[in-house]
């Protein structure tokens, strides 16, 4: 079965998509000292149109669209796939619910995929 038909739910992502998102009304107040939130306090909106059709975004701290740290999550439907890309920021991801698989190189290739289950993480340098 191809890996990455599995599905993946729910990703933190402290810098994943700072090319896609625009600043808007998404964006949580990154002067403040502390950010308190609950499930029930995520505002959850469409994905950026430069990634497939699908997934929704929640911008949990600081503005992506800007330099300086930020936290977003991804959540996606089950067998959602990601093209290859790459980041000028360095990205640090959390597995919240189902499994999210990851690959090296130019194109979207399942062979040698990694799996990161729930609790997984991975740290990539910009």
């Amino acid at each position: 079965m191809n890996k990455l038909v599995h599905a993946w739910r729910s990703i933190a992502i402290p810098a994943l998509l700072v090319a896609f998102l625009p600043a808007t009304a998404l964006a949580a107040d990154a002067a403040a000292d502390h950010v308190f939130m609950n499930r029930g306090d995520i505002k959850w909106a469409d994905a950026p149109p430069s990634l497939p059709k699908g997934a929704k975004i929640a911008v949990l701290y600081g503005d992506p669209s800007k330099n300086g740290p930020f936290c977003l999550r991804l959540m996606t439907p089950a067998g959602y796939k990601i093209s290859a890309n790459w980041h000028s920021q360095a990205e640090a991801l959390t597995v919240i619910s189902g499994t999210f698989y990851l690959g090296n190189g130019d194109k979207l290739q399942t062979a040698g995929a990694r799996a990161l289950k729930v609790g997984g993480f991975h740290y990539l340098p910009a």
